[in-house]
């Protein structure tokens, strides 16, 4: 059986999630959505994937895909999960997976009724470092860690570049940023 993925992000979600998608036996991509026609038919062509769509509710009901990679702003996929989950897909949601507290209890209760698969992106516990450092602490070898620092040295605390894609992660209010991006992989590593 073959699970056919659409992703929702032809930025990120076609840069790091499409390649991995790929990677997965029995997973095919098949649709990717933008908000524009001009710019879903531009990702499909680019990144041969089969089907666009410029309308992210479509593409949830649609009934040839089982997975939906949800990889926007936190401030605008929350509609978009809850739907893939009442149309019975399986959702794979950017980190942090919801703008705040309330629309991230929402979205847990609709995986729950759903009976589908939802996760959420977590990488950090995958990178062969961090999983190096989480067995020595296991083991003991570092002795009996009581706290913890991380340290990000990236441009998105730095003057944002007009060519940087992700400028939206300085602007308040779209439940993103460095720190909670990366700060929530960092912490999901360490649980």
């Amino acid at each position: 059986m073959t699970l056919r993925v659409g992703i929702i992000s032809a930025n990120w979600g076609a840069f790091a999630h499409l390649p991995a998608w790929r990677a997965v036996p029995g997973v095919e991509v098949v649709g990717i959505c933008t908000s524009r026609q001009e710019t879903a038919e531009a990702a499909a062509k680019k990144f041969g994937v089969e089907r666009p769509f410029w309308d992210a509710q479509k593409m949830v009901a649609d009934p040839d895909i089982d997975i939906v990679d949800c990889g926007t702003r936190p401030n605008i996929r929350h509609a978009m999960v809850l739907a893939a989950l009442r149309n019975g897909k399986h959702v794979y949601n950017g980190i942090p997976f919801a703008a705040s507290l309330d629309q991230a209890r929402q979205l847990r209760d609709a995986a729950r009724a759903s009976g589908k698969v939802a996760i959420t992106d977590a990488y950090s516990q995958w990178l062969p470092a961090h999983r190096m450092a989480k067995e020595m602490m296991q083991e003991g070898l570092l002795g009996k860690p009581f706290a913890a620092h991380c340290f990000f040295n990236l441009s998105l605390f730095n003057k944002p570049h007009r060519l940087f894609p992700y400028n939206w992660f300085s602007q308040g209010g779209l439940g993103v940023s460095a720190m909670r991006n990366l700060g929530s992989h960092a912490l999901n590593m360490i649980v």
